[in-house]
């Protein structure tokens, strides 16, 4: 993977910023999706997200909807993994 877009409503989550400390160790391009900065853009990440290769996201409509929008099921499956407490 070339690029992570980190797409969020909360920025200054200590999950995120877990995640910018371990792209940043590991030395991988990273960006925040329009929506994190102005949340009337909505539309705008769920485009950019349809477009993703990989996605890794939380179990919401938005996300799963996104990624499936986007993605080729004959080329690319889709894998579902849940994670328990």
């Amino acid at each position: 993977v070339d690029k992570f877009i980190i797409f969020t409503d909360d920025p200054s989550s200590w999950r995120i910023k877990e995640i910018i400390e371990t792209l940043e160790y590991h030395r991988k391009q990273y960006a925040f999706g329009q929506n994190t900065s102005d949340r009337s853009k909505f539309a705008n990440d769920f485009i950019e997200m349809s477009r993703c290769e990989y996605m890794i996201s939380s179990p919401s409509t938005f996300n799963i909807v996104a990624g499936m929008t986007g993605l080729d099921l004959l080329t690319r499956p889709m894998m579902i993994i849940e994670y328990g407490n």
